[in-house]
């Protein structure tokens, strides 16, 4: 705990940048957990639910709207969420089962079918820490909202004494990143 508050990361900073998180989850977890801050969200949606596949976490910035959900207020309502899983609806034309989940794939078919996954109606299973309830969202819509972050709310650009913030813009610690966790023997 003294060399989180040493370093600043125990104030609030690691909501700023993904880089604050990566560097917060490595002093704590140490060896223990392999962190990634994965760029380009949006092109990553394959690397993303294979990540998922395996039962892992994705840490995700993004704007959120009154109910929790995903919106697009350039980063005046950041929050961060957990996304632990995926439900995708597949292609029209197969003949499978059209509904598909990261906990019933089976890893070593996962390439295989991911071409059957339609991006525009995948949705990831996420946590906010304000609520308590398990949140359905869409991809599309969550990585729109993880795009969007350039700007600091102004309550919090007012409030010096709890928030460190990155001297980048948001643009460049927050938008498009998420935090990808796994345990390190697990590579």
């Amino acid at each position: 705990m003294i060399t989180l508050m040493s370093n600043d990361l125990f104030l609030m900073s690691s909501s700023f940048a993904v880089q604050y998180l990566k560097d917060l989850s490595d002093t704590i977890f140490g060896n223990s957990i392999n962190s990634l801050v994965l760029n380009e969200t949006g092109k990553n949606l394959k690397t993303i639910t294979e990540h998922l596949v395996h039962g892992w976490p994705v840490l995700v910035p993004y704007d959120a709207d009154g109910n929790h959900a995903p919106c697009l207020k350039n980063g005046k309502k950041a929050h961060w969420a957990v996304v632990f899983g995926f439900l995708g609806i597949l292609d029209k034309d197969t003949t499978e089962d059209r509904i598909l989940t990261s906990g019933t794939v089976e890893k070593e078919y996962y390439d295989m079918i991911y071409n059957l996954l339609c991006p525009s109606y995948t949705f990831v299973y996420a946590k906010q820490g304000k609520s308590r309830f398990t949140k359905l969202w869409s991809f599309k819509r969550l990585v729109e909202s993880n795009a969007n972050l350039s700007q600091v709310g102004d309550n919090i650009s007012q409030d010096k004494d709890n928030y460190v913030l990155p001297q980048e813009p948001l643009s460049q610690t927050l938008a498009s990143q998420v935090l990808l966790l796994r345990p390190r023997d697990r590579e």
